[in-house]
C-alpha cells in the first residue's frame, strides 16, 4: 500500500511551503469533500485467506454488508485528532 501524507487545517507539515502559498494542496476545511476521502475495497477488509493461499481464493463478504467499498471521510478524522489532547 502506497503510503499518503495528509495536511490537515492549517497545520502544513507536508505542504512546500508552511506558510501556505498557491501551490500548496488545498485545505481540509469541509465535509464531503472528495479530495479528503479514502475509498476502501470491502474485500480488502475481509481479506482473511487461508493458509497457503488458494490460486482462486475469493474473500466472503458477509451478507448484511452492501456495496463494493466505503468511504473515510478525512475531515471526520480531522476533528477528532484535532480535539485530542497530545
Amino acid at each position: 500500500m502506497a503510503i499518503q501524507h495528509w495536511d490537515f487545517g492549517n497545520v502544513r507539515k507536508y505542504s512546500d511551503d508552511p506558510l501556505g502559498d498557491i501551490n500548496n494542496p488545498a485545505l481540509c476545511n469541509t465535509p464531503k469533500d472528495p479530495r479528503f476521502q479514502i475509498s476502501v475495497p470491502i474485500s480488502e477488509v475481509f481479506w482473511d485467506p487461508p493458509y497457503p493461499i488458494p490460486l482462486n481464493y475469493i474473500p466472503i463478504i458477509p451478507t448484511n454488508i452492501i456495496g463494493n467499498n466505503f468511504n473515510i471521510d478525512l475531515y471526520r478524522v480531522q476533528r477528532v485528532a484535532l480535539k485530542a489532547n497530545f
